[in-house]
């Protein structure tokens, strides 16, 4: 087998492996472009009226980094943020409890137009999830909008904070995201051996092709 059988040869079979991933590069960046990367919450939002706060000009901690102040409920509470981490108090100082499920359940409907169903606790993440960038422990509640779609919404225990939801368009789109970065169980490393790996091999896949070219250019010109 001369030179240009073989570089003929290895292109034919390198295409066929690249060309299947280009395949899907091409199919899932053509849902991106048309799909949004995230659900917009703010369609699941009701209108809000503005409150006012009374903040306390007392509070003092050692090391404060940052604070902030929201409504829990009809109870405002503030976060503080020092070199021990995170910290939620009431306006008489004392630690915050957690919400119970069922208050949880009261935030959501109450902040949005999402009905809920049933919510759990989850306070062990797992690889490829639909919560693997929130912190733990989080509420995951069950819930439908209007249309009877269900929407997996995730609270902070703590500060009642609505973190992320998740509905089947969103999985759609992170599945596809997972194929298109190949990283298939947790969806966020796009510095992986696979699509590092493919990527030579799709450069290969180029370097041969313009060789087999002008290869195939130079015979034509000699005849």
């Amino acid at each position: 087998m001369n030179f240009n059988s073989f570089l003929r040869f290895f292109h034919k079979y390198l295409n066929l492996i690249v060309s299947a991933q280009l395949l899907i590069w091409t199919i899932s960046g053509l849902f991106f472009a048309y799909n949004k990367a995230s659900l917009n919450v703010s369609d699941y939002f009701v209108f809000e009226e503005d409150r006012e706060f009374v903040i306390p000009n007392n509070i003092a901690y050692p090391e404060l980094q940052e604070i902030n102040f929201f409504y829990r409920n009809n109870e405002i509470i503030y976060k503080i943020k020092n070199l021990n981490g995170e910290s939620y108090f009431n306006l008489e100082g004392e630690r915050v409890k957690k919400l119970s499920l069922i208050e949880a359940e009261e935030i959501l409907e109450n902040k949005t137009n999402l009905f809920s169903l049933e919510s759990i606790e989850i306070i062990e993440g797992s690889n490829g999830s639909e919560y693997r960038n929130l912190k733990l422990p989080v509420y995951k509640i069950l819930s439908v909008n209007s249309d009877g779609e269900e929407v997996n919404a995730y609270m902070d225990p703590l500060s009642g904070k609505i973190l992320a939801l998740r509905t089947n368009k969103w999985r759609q789109w992170d599945f596809l995201w997972g194929l298109h970065i190949m990283d298939w169980t947790k969806r966020n490393r796009v510095d992986n051996f696979f699509l590092k790996f493919f990527t030579i091999l799709a450069l290969f896949s180029s370097i041969s092709g313009l060789l087999l070219f002008f290869s195939f250019n130079k015979k034509k010109f000699k005849k």
